[in-house]
């Protein structure tokens, strides 16, 4: 075989290996937060002692290690997506306060109390992920409005899926006054986003079949398919990883979306991952198969070590092989060659 030929071939080799999957992180553990059953959408508090979640239309606060819970929203209307300032500790939340019983986002400060509610954007607002707070004075809330003004249930996430109805939707980043900053996108049906560093936007929508997450660039108005057959996007702090769910279980992947790990298997449907503060922790709701013991159900967090960042394969297999080419080249290289002069 010629040297050519020979660097070729390690070449191919070197880019088989390239492909083969990457971990991305280490899973510590896995943790059962024990009598959360029917319970969903948890997030930790910026203080860390404490997660919130919302089960049966209200939203309540377990203080980690002890257990003791506490009621954040308790009201005879139905209460349901809701987002945490990692600023202040303020929660913005969906409530179906408005008009004939449609949603709108409230506020309410964490052991406090509720500060109200915004004015209706829309024939349907509500908060459009975990993420959602852009900075202390402003977030990003969605809204929807169809053209035949269907209602047909109590929450806004399991009621509108699967009608046929159709939606137009956009996302708002509004200030905590109600009023509209910016519009951020606009399209069709449910959103879900997530509001990372840079200003990018992770964002699904119940239209999308199989599920695609979008990565969408605010500052330019770029969007592209980033994840394919992924719910429940969320940024990691750092902005390094991204939790998302497919098939029903819990998932990493990197900003690109070119490297992607598999972090539970079997657990059952497992919903709406959110990060803690410090980026070690992915907390999730489980739903379990209905053969299998409730008890398991409920709020559970994964504890994840992260993985040193080592350089690019393809650039250490690029040097590996160009060295081994020139040495190639070096000893066959050819002795009798003639030099003209002119």
């Amino acid at each position: 075989m010629s040297v050519l030929g020979s660097f070729l071939l390690l070449l191919l080799v070197g880019f088989a290996v390239v492909d083969v999957g990457v971990s991305l992180v280490d899973v510590v553990s896995v943790t059962h937060l024990a009598g959360t059953a029917g319970s969903a959408y948890p997030q930790l508090t910026p203080s860390e002692d404490a997660v919130a979640y919302y089960i049966a239309g209200d939203i309540w606060l377990m203080k980690l290690g002890s257990g003791e819970r506490a009621a954040v929203v308790v009201s005879p209307r139905w209460e349901s997506r809701f987002s945490i300032s990692p600023y202040d500790g303020v929660m913005a939340f969906t409530s179906e306060r408005g008009p004939a019983g449609r949603t709108v986002v409230c506020l309410a400060e964490i052991g406090r109390g509720e500060r109200g509610c915004l004015p209706p954007l829309a024939e349907f607002t509500y908060v459009c992920g975990p993420q959602s707070w852009l900075s202390p004075d402003s977030l990003l809330i969605c809204g929807m409005e169809s053209e035949r003004g269907w209602w047909g249930g109590n929450e806004i996430i399991s009621s509108l899926a699967g009608t046929g109805v159709r939606w137009h939707a956009w996302i708002w980043e509004v200030s905590i006054s109600g009023e509209k900053i910016r519009t951020i996108h606009e399209g069709e049906g449910l959103f879900y986003s997530a509001w990372g560093p840079g200003g990018r936007i992770l964002y699904t929508s119940d239209t999308d079949k199989p599920p695609i997450i979008w990565l969408l660039d605010t500052t330019t108005g770029e969007q592209k398919p980033l994840i394919k057959n992924g719910l429940f996007p969320s940024w990691s702090p750092d902005g390094r990883l991204i939790a998302f769910v497919r098939d029903g279980d819990l998932w990493v992947a990197s900003p690109d979306g070119r490297d992607e790990q598999q972090i539970t298997t079997g657990l059952g449907r497992v919903v709406t991952p959110s990060w803690s503060p410090d980026g070690g922790k992915i907390f999730f709701a489980r739903f379990p198969p209905l053969d299998e013991d409730r008890g398991s159900a409920g709020l559970y967090y994964v504890e994840l070590a992260t993985r040193r960042e080592l350089p690019s394969m393809m650039v250490v297999s690029t040097i590996i092989l160009s060295a081994i080419l020139i040495s190639l080249l070096l000893r066959f290289r050819p002795t009798n060659l003639k030099v003209s002069e002119r």
